[in-house]
């Protein structure tokens, strides 16, 4: 959106604004029922998109791209899930082990 209309990005000097990234909130019931749960999802936060990035789908999508093609695309480029078999609403994946 910046670029389409030669908008002037505003530098955040004072860090009043958080970036986009993701935070993981969870009640102390769940965390006790489930202990392994802040191990599982720790390494999230550092996954998540960096704002560059969400600029650059956020402008995607506002071009008319598909949001969940141009979410599923970015998944796959990460390496983030495993595709089986492609297309329509037929899509099959599972997240990767690696990731």
């Amino acid at each position: 959106m910046i670029k389409k209309h030669d908008l002037v990005k505003l530098v955040d000097d004072e860090e009043a604004l958080v970036p986009h990234r993701v935070g993981i909130v969870a009640r102390e019931e769940i965390v006790a029922e489930f202990p392994e749960l802040p191990e599982l999802v720790a390494g999230l936060v550092e996954l998540s998109p960096s704002t560059a990035e969400m600029v650059q789908l956020n402008l995607r999508v506002h071009r008319g791209e598909d949001a969940g093609e141009v979410a599923w695309e970015y998944l796959k480029e990460k390496g983030l899930i495993e595709t089986g078999e492609e297309g329509g609403d037929g899509r099959r994946a599972s997240l990767s082990a690696e990731a």
